[in-house]
Parts: structure tokens; sequence; C-alpha cells
């Protein structure tokens, strides 16, 4: 895993950093300026970052793709109540009783509509490890750490450059992981045993879908409620079966897949509908 965390790091680097010159080719200025934050908020958006991708790919290891986004499912929730404690005064939607409650309630209901689709995939074909799945759960915190550090500081700023704070979160890790890479090579050679050139750029091409993922996050965290945006990720489950019951023809759609896919698209345009009243209503 620490050798797969490194490739997708080098991959979201050199994406983020390529980025930035075609960009600035394109529109003839300048680059934009790489000096690295040093707020306490980006701070835990680098620790939520590499805590989060390492215990991804252990985790993958030792249980399957779905376990790990079941236990990935409730994090929006978690996210939310760590909002409601630090942050509620700023929140419109967390200021009344009432619609807290309902919020709440929303993210329960999504969290439990991924959960029912997981599961389904699950009880077709299981493959457990508590290894895997302990991993999977750890990773949850990690991800509500990442999440939170970039809705906070996106919040604080909002002009921030997204490919530049890609470049920050990504590469710095790369300073701390290449040289434990080398010393694992010298030490343990067989990490890296199977490891070929498609292997290597399969892997830095994760960390540029990543980069990708993680820019788009960013462009709508700056855009809508950060915490509301963060509900709506419980919808990439569904597109996820819907790719697999339609395109590869992996499993077959049933009324739970249906009923669970109307949780999840439900509760996050509820969500959204609630926040944009109570702003209206200058909450």
């Amino acid at each position: 895993p620490l050798f797969r965390t490194f490739l997708i790091g080098v991959g979201a680097s050199l994406f983020a950093i390529l980025s930035l010159v075609i960009v600035a080719l394109i529109k003839r200025r300048k680059l934009p300026s790489l000096r690295f934050p040093t707020s306490n908020v980006f701070l835990a958006l680098l620790i939520g970052q590499v805590g989060f991708m390492y215990l991804q790919n252990a985790s993958l290891q030792y249980t399957t793709g779905t376990n790990f986004l079941l236990f990935n499912n409730f994090a929006p929730l978690l996210g939310l109540i760590v909002a409601a404690f630090l942050w509620r005064r700023e929140i419109p939607y967390l200021r009344q009783p009432r619609t807290m409650l309902w919020i709440f309630s929303l993210a329960t209901v999504a969290g439990v509509g991924s959960s029912l689709l997981v599961y389904y995939s699950l009880s077709n074909n299981s493959s457990l490890s508590v290894l895997g799945d302990s991993l999977a759960m750890l990773s949850t915190f990690f991800d509500v750490v990442l999440t939170v550090g970039q809705i906070q500081y996106l919040r604080r700023l909002p002009r921030t450059n997204g490919m530049v704070l890609n470049l920050h979160v990504f590469f710095l890790p790369l300073l701390l992981l290449a040289p434990l890479v080398v010393i694992g090579a010298v030490v343990q050679p067989a990490i890296l045993i199977g490891v070929t050139w498609f292997t290597v750029l399969l892997g830095m091409g994760t960390g540029a879908i990543n980069c990708v993922g993680l820019f788009l996050n960013y462009e709508a965290f700056k855009r809508i409620d950060g915490f509301l945006a963060y509900i709506m990720f419980n919808l990439s489950t569904v597109i996820v079966f819907l790719i697999e019951a339609f395109i590869f023809h992996s499993i077959q759609p049933t009324l739970l897949f249906l009923f669970s896919a109307l949780l999840i698209a439900g509760s996050s345009i509820l969500a959204e509908v609630i926040h944009s009243r109570c702003q209206k209503k200058g909450l």
C-alpha cells in the first residue's frame, strides 16, 4: 500500500503541474503562486489526505471495494456531527434545532440507502476480512478529516486555485514517502514483485483521476454548502451500481436497488432545498 500511495501521489502531482502549465500557456499569463499554505486547517487537510489514501490502499488488499464503500457511506453524517459541534453558528441550517434535525435525518437516510446497495452486492459476492474491514472503518475517520478540512479551508480562502492546492496536498506527502519507499525496497525487495511499467502507469493514472476529483470537490465547495455537497457523495454509489447493472451487467436491478437509489437521490435533493430556504429566510 505504501508504494501504491506513492505512485498515486506522483501521478496527481505531475497532473497538477501539467494542468497549471497548460492553463497558463492558453491564457497567456504567469503561473499562480506556488507558496505553501501554513494554516492549521491545511495541516488537517494534509493529514486526512495521506491517511485516507494509505488506508484505502491497505484495506483493499484484504476486503472488497463494496465493503470499503459501506464504511465510508456514513462519513457525511460524521462530518455533519463535527460541523454541529464546531461551526454551528456559521452554517445556516444548523442554527435552528428543527432544521438541524431534518438535515441529520436526511444524511442518515442517504447513508442507509447507500448501505442497502452495498449490502445487496455483498450478499451476492462476499469476500470478508476482519483486518480489511477494520482498516476501511479507520479510513472513514481520515475521510471526514480530509473533507472537513477542504470545506473549512475553502471557506476561509475561497479564491484558492484548486490545482495549486492539489499540488500541495499530493507533493508534500511525496517528500515523506519517497525515502520510506526506497528504504522499503532495499530492506524488503518483495514489495516490488509484480511491478511493471503498466502497473506504474496505472497507479499514476489513478493519481491523476484523484487530482481531477479533488479539484471538482473544491469547485463544488466554493459554490454550494460543503457539508450538503458531502451528503451528495453518496450518489457515487448509485452511479457505480448503474454502471455495473447496465454496462457490465454484473448485477441485476431489483426493487431494493431502485428503493436505495431513491433514498440517496431524494435525501440529497431535499437537503439542498432546506439549505436554500434557510438562506432565503436569512437564517
